[in-house]
């Protein structure tokens, strides 16, 4: 297996690495208090009472003291509060800490808590449908331009913005023509790019994904492929998948 699959496969430990960019940054994009800042991401290991099939997106101690797990989802259903829910009272377990869930989405959800006996779930909803894409599109362009400093969790989430003129993958299509042309380093592109991507499997089909991928590297020019052996090689890889990518660098691939 090799290209963006290879990023998919290696999901939870990419993003949490690629997340990381965002230490000490305010969260007020995640309309959270600004003064809160991500510490650090939590290591999250699975456990046999945990659904193995599912993963959470990303967990982060804040400044404050409290966890915040995170979640993209587009069409939130009570069963996804439910997963995620459960997600929330293990780690709160685990790290014996109070945890915030934040779900982004861009569209208005038609359930937004759950309520039982036992249990009470009211996650944070940032329904990002609501901004407005050709704006940011506008700024972004704009700041970039005259290296004014930007946020670039917006760029990441941009394609959940709502744009009257174009589509999703187009969005992310700009989005990709802005992270080459930031004044940053190949690395933090690299983990941008990933980002943006593994933000965008939620609003893209996965065929244009793929086809986008091959634009993504050759635009670029960088090699967005190394991204899953830089920050993804820990626990949790498929056997065989490291046999395999020693065959594909004989290749030549």
């Amino acid at each position: 297996m090799s290209g963006i699959e290879d990023i998919y496969a290696n999901y939870d430990s990419v993003f949490k690495d690629a997340m990381d960019l965002f230490r000490e940054k305010s969260l007020d994009f995640f309309e959270l208090d600004g003064s809160l800042r991500i510490k650090g991401p939590l290591k999250t290991e699975k456990k046999e009472v945990v659904v193995t099939s599912e993963f959470s997106d990303g967990s982060f101690l804040l400044s404050n003291g409290i966890g915040m797990h995170t979640e993209a989802e587009t069409d939130i259903s009570r069963e996804d509060l439910l997963r995620f829910c459960g997600y929330n009272l293990y780690q709160a377990q685990t790290y014996g800490i109070e945890f915030i869930t934040i779900i982004v989405t861009n569209r208005t959800p038609s359930i937004t808590s759950i309520e039982y006996k036992c249990l009470k779930f009211n996650p944070i909803i940032v329904n990002l449908g609501r901004r407005d894409a050709d704006e940011a599109i506008a700024r972004l362009r704009d700041q970039i331009k005259t290296g004014s400093s930007i946020n670039e969790l917006e760029i990441i989430y941009l394609p959940f913005y709502h744009s009257n003129n174009l589509k999703p993958v187009e969005i992310l299509k700009q989005c990709a023509e802005f992270i080459t042309q930031m004044s940053v380093s190949d690395i933090r592109k690299r983990k941008l790019a990933a980002l943006t991507l593994l933000a965008s499997n939620k609003v893209v089909g996965s065929e244009e994904l793929k086809s986008i991928w091959e634009e993504v590297k050759a635009m670029t020019k960088l090699k967005i492929l190394t991204v899953a052996e830089e920050i993804g090689m820990e626990k949790g890889w498929k056997e065989g998948r490291e046999e395999g990518r020693e065959e594909g660098r004989e290749e030549g691939l």
